[in-house]
């Protein structure tokens, strides 16, 4: 599970091996989501609303960032 970045405690990461459609999987203590990087949408929603729009608001102000990380380590493990 490769960590991207961590923001004020907010680990993004992902999972290798889930398939060819990049997606984030975010984490703040007991609250997760995953979103597609490609259109933003949600691939597993946050327990909490108010977390899960947090989470969103950074994955999209970091979405290249993301999305660059996520090519990277593709390309080096393919």
């Amino acid at each position: 599970m490769p960590t991207i970045m961590v923001i004020n405690g907010i680990r993004f990461y992902f999972n290798s091996n889930e398939g060819p459609r990049s997606h984030i999987h975010v984490q703040l203590a007991e609250f997760e989501m995953a979103v597609w990087l490609d259109d933003l949408s949600i691939k597993q929603n946050c327990s909490s609303k108010k977390v899960g729009k947090k989470f969103l608001k950074l994955i999209k102000l970091h979405q290249k960032e993301l999305m660059e990380g996520w090519q990277e380590y593709e390309e080096k493990n393919r």
